[in-house]
Parts: C-alpha cells; structure tokens; sequence
C-alpha cells in the first residue's frame, strides 16, 4: 500500500514539475533529440566556423556547427546571424533551431529578425521563452516582449505547446503573475487544456474546454495571487482537483539549521489558497476518480507530511477515516506520519466519532462539541 501511495504523490510531483519545466519530460526530450538530429542531418555538408569575430558557414560535417550556432542565436546580433545564413541556403528546420536559441536567451532582436526570415513556429517554441538561459531583472518584460513578437506570426496563448495543451498552466505554475496577466489579457481561457478521463483502466488525457489544469497548477504552485487571477478570468473549479493539489503539494524545505517535525518547512502558502478554494466550492471531502488524483485531500496532505494540511482539513470537516483504494488517511497517518502528525489525527478521530468538531488552538489540541440545532 505505502508503495502505490508514494507512487501517486510522486506522480503527482512529477505533473507539477512537468508543468514548470516541459522540457524535462521523456517525450520532449525524445523530441529535442530527434529535431536536432534531423537538423544535424539537413546541414551535414556545412558547418560553423569562427574567424576572430566573424562566423560563417564552411564545406563539411562538424559535430559542434549546430551547437554554435545556437550560442549565436542566443546571445549576438542580427547582422551576425545573417552573415552565418547569407553563405549558405538555410532549411525551415535550421531557421526554427535558431529562433529556439534566441528564445531561450531572450535575444528579442535575433528572434525578431528570424520570424521575418519566415523560421516556423512550432508546438516547441513559445515554450522556450519559459525556459530561459538569460535570467536578469527585466525578464518578465523581455518574456512578453518575446510571446508579443509571436503573436504577430500567428501563434496564440491558446495555441497547443509540444504536449498538445497550451502554455497556461506552466505559466501558472512560475510564480510570474505579470506573465500569467498577460496570458489571460490576450485571451487565455482558464478552462482550456489537457483533461484526464476515466481510472487507471481507461485514462485519456483529452484536450478540452473542460480543463482545470491551469488552476491546478497554480494551486499546487502555492501564488494565491494567481488562483484569484484565473477565477477572475473565469475558471471552474468543477473541472478538477485543485484543493488535492494545493493539499499534496510537497512543502519547501527552509534552509540548513531549521527546527524539527513541521518546523522544516516554511509557512504554508498553499492554506490560504485552500480557504479560497473551499469559498470557491471545493468539497473537504471529494474523492478523486481520476488515475493521478484517486484519494481524498487530506490523504495527500498526510503523504506530503503537511501537518498544518491536515490540521486545517479536519478543523473544516474533513474526514480521516474515508477510505480509499490506498485505505484511510487515518491509516496512512499511523503507519507513515510523524509523531505530530499522529497527535492532529487522533483528535480528529476523536472529535467526529463523539460528535464534535476538531479544534486545534495553537499547539493546544481539544474537541469543540458543534453547536446545537
């Protein structure tokens, strides 16, 4: 059982990294790997060649002609990048590899002059201006500055990235609310995404209007900021499972030298977002019937190791002993959680087998009798 429950919250983890960084997922690594080799195999009969300051494109294979390429992309000017192209007839594949780099280095010229060079965008490449290699304090600007600049060739915030859904939720998940205001602004629809349907003996991921991954995302992510943003714009929360999110979501290890138990971690952002998102109507108790989210929030709160979690879960109802494919959160809780962790359990064992309510003030743990009538 331990094992299947730790599968889960790993898998879960491992969505919302996938979210925040796509290029770390297999496919998209299987895909760089062929684009580039299929671009290495189109220019086999040139490569790139420094002359003090100049580069230009010489007769012959060279392993790292493409590799230096994308270093110009990144980081010199137009004029550079054409006096590479003027010598030689560049392919789509090797226009679109050079507008990658550019994005990735946030080179707003280079980029600029390669669209209007007709480099095609493809599902990959907005997502490299997400995955810069260029951080400095204008960014965020230089970021918008870069989807603006693509917008104007076609692409949209809604168009599909190299998973087939839309960028949306990984700008959720960046913690970057000017980002995610321009994404909504210029016509992002919150609801817009990949679905997962049905269980473990049927689950489909579908694209869909019908979509909570963004909310999701962000959820998980801990920016309350940005959860208010997309309910403003218009999210559902009936399409997902947004609280098991923000309840499973690993907590952020404070530096070296911390307390011990719930001290390790820092002050939990991701309770205000779940005040917000049972004002919303999410339900303490739902039951995920999908393949990744299968369990009850407060079960992933306790495979998180969460103890404020739990203890705002059970103050507001939720119900420990619910039982699941993996059994309880009560059970999980006694097998695997910490001696804190036990203790905020068994008062809201208590307090819902004798008819009250947990109450937990400070460090001080007692049984509220619910009010009468």
């Amino acid at each position: 059982m331990l094992m299947a429950q730790n599968r889960a919250l790993q898998a879960m983890a491992a969505r919302q990294q996938a979210l925040a960084d796509p290029a770390s997922t297999p496919q998209q690594a299987r895909e760089n790997i062929n684009n580039d080799q299929e671009m290495h195999n189109n220019n086999t009969s040139r490569s790139i060649e420094f002359h003090g300051e100049h580069a230009t494109l010489t007769p012959g294979p060279k392993p790292n002609g493409l590799m230096t390429f994308h270093a110009i992309c990144q980081t010199r000017s137009p004029q550079e990048v054409e006096r590479i192209l003027s010598t030689t007839q560049p392919t789509p594949q090797i226009l679109n590899f050079g507008l990658e780099a550019a994005l990735t280095g946030s080179n707003i010229a280079v980029a600029q002059y390669l669209l209007s060079n007709h480099a095609p965008i493809t599902p990959s490449t907005a997502e490299k201006i997400l995955q810069t290699t260029n951080p400095n304090p204008t960014l965020t600007d230089r970021q918008i500055a870069l989807f603006e600049l693509l917008t104007q060739h076609g692409w949209t915030p809604n168009s599909p990235g190299s998973t087939g859904a839309p960028l949306l939720p990984q700008v959720a998940a960046t913690n970057n609310t000017a980002l995610l205001r321009w994404f909504l602004t210029h016509g992002a629809n919150p609801n817009f995404g990949i679905r997962r349907l049905g269980t473990s003996n049927g689950a489909t991921d579908q694209l869909s209007y019908e979509s909570c991954a963004a909310l999701e995302s962000a959820s998980a992510k801990g920016d309350i900021e940005a959860v208010q943003m997309l309910f403003d714009a218009g999210a559902e929360i009936r399409y997902g499972y947004p609280l098991h999110y923000a309840a499973g979501a690993l907590p952020v290890p404070v530096p070296a030298g911390g307390g011990s138990g719930s001290e390790l971690f820092d002050p939990d952002r991701r309770i205000p977002i779940m005040q917000l998102l049972l004002e919303r109507g999410a339900d303490v108790n739902q039951k995920g019937e999908t393949e990744l989210v299968a369990h009850h929030p407060i079960m992933y709160a306790v495979m998180a190791g969460a103890v404020q979690r739990v203890r705002w879960l059970l103050e507001r109802g939720a119900d420990p002993e619910a039982r699941g494919s993996w059994g309880s959160a009560v059970e999980t809780a006694f097998v695997m959680g910490s001696e804190e962790m036990k203790a905020v359990m068994e008062v809201g064992i208590r307090a819902r087998r004798f008819g009250g309510e947990a109450s937990f003030a400070g460090e001080v743990l007692a049984i509220r009798p619910k009010p009468s009538g």
